[in-house]
């Protein structure tokens, strides 16, 4: 299985806070985002970690992390929120030219998940099906600000990327894990999302997805409210 980080992101929303300082090196309790990202992955272990970037925030995040032969940083030759990919091109970039053709795992970079990376790789082993997270949040404001899933036991029956009305309570925060034949459909299609979460809703259409239950997350956003940045 392969780790990949999406970080291509200018974190436009969040600004002044990220004009100069990528999302994932935002700092919880001394330590970077992408610090508990990379550290989550390497529990599971995976064989590799791929961190796709822009060229504004690339040699910040190359310095940022420490000597590891098992973390590659990539440019996708952005310089601009205008220029920017979306997170299918970015995916797509580093899924072509590394050669990927298993298993991934996909994870946003601005995002701390309470949650145990060993037991959701075996979750997604005895399902063998394409695999997202959830946790249960009650305020509709949140809901609409993030993805939401629909599931039935733990097949997943609908998502929705920013739903504006309630269907469900289930956040799905972004971390993916995909099988082999979701990775080679992204591949040879030419998608074109901005986030994350519209691909998922893309997804789901064409393939069966499972849920699993996590406690909570801690985003960058609510870092920086919080005061914790």
């Amino acid at each position: 299985m392969i780790g990949i980080i999406l970080a291509a992101g200018y974190g436009t929303r969040l600004y002044p806070y990220t004009v100069n300082t990528p999302k994932c090196m935002i700092k919880y309790k001394n330590r970077y985002i992408l610090e508990y990202l990379i550290e989550g992955l390497e529990d599971i272990p995976v064989e590799k970690i791929f961190i796709i970037t822009n060229m504004k925030f690339y040699y910040q995040i190359k310095c940022a992390i420490k000597k590891n032969n098992n973390v590659v940083v990539v440019h996708d030759g952005t310089i601009n929120n205008r220029e920017r990919l979306g997170a299918t091109k970015d995916l797509k970039l580093v899924l072509d030219r590394y050669k990927i053709d298993k298993e991934v795992i996909v994870l946003g970079s601005d995002n701390i998940l309470k949650i145990n990376y060993k037991k959701v790789k075996r979750f997604f082993e005895h399902n063998k099906k394409s695999c997202l997270v959830y946790y249960k949040e009650n305020e509709l404001s949140k809901l609409k600000a993030t993805g939401v899933a629909v599931l039935n036991h733990n097949e997943v029956k609908h998502f929705r990327e920013k739903p504006q009305e309630y269907i469900s309570s289930n956040a799905v925060p972004p971390l993916y894990i995909f099988t082999k034949d979701v990775v080679n459909y992204i591949k040879r299609t030419q998608l074109c999302f901005d986030s994350p979460g519209q691909m998922i809703e893309h997804l789901v259409l064409k393939y069966q997805f499972v849920g699993y239950k996590i406690k909570s997350r801690i985003d960058a956003a609510d870092i920086i409210r919080s005061k914790r940045y």
